[in-house]
C-alpha cells in the first residue's frame, strides 16, 4: 500500500515537513551567526547543504504539490514555495 493514502495525512506531513524545514532554516542561520570569524566557508558550506537537500527533496515537493494543490491547503504549499532553503 502506498504511503499518505488519505488527505488528512498528506496535510498533518505537510505541517511537520515545514516545521522541520523551519527548524534547519533556523539552524542554518545560527551556523552562520557563529561562524567565529570563518564566514566565509560557513556560508559556502551551508549553502551547499542547503542546495542538496533542496535537490534531495525536490521528489516530495513535487508530491504535496500534486496532492494538495487547489485544495484547502494551498496556504501550506505557498509557505513552502516562499521558504527559504
Amino acid at each position: 500500500m502506498p504511503p499518505l493514502q488519505t488527505p488528512d495525512t498528506w496535510t498533518g506531513f505537510a505541517e511537520r515537513y515545514l516545521f522541520a524545514l523551519d527548524q534547519l532554516a533556523s539552524a542554518d542561520r545560527h551556523s552562520l551567526e557563529a561562524g567565529n570569524g570563518n564566514r566565509n566557508y560557513s556560508g559556502i558550506r551551508s549553502s551547499y547543504q542547503r542546495d542538496h537537500r533542496t535537490d534531495r527533496l525536490a521528489d516530495w515537493h513535487q508530491a504535496l504539490f500534486d496532492r494538495l494543490a487547489g485544495g484547502p491547503e494551498e496556504g501550506l504549499l505557498d509557505r513552502l514555495l516562499g521558504h527559504q532553503r
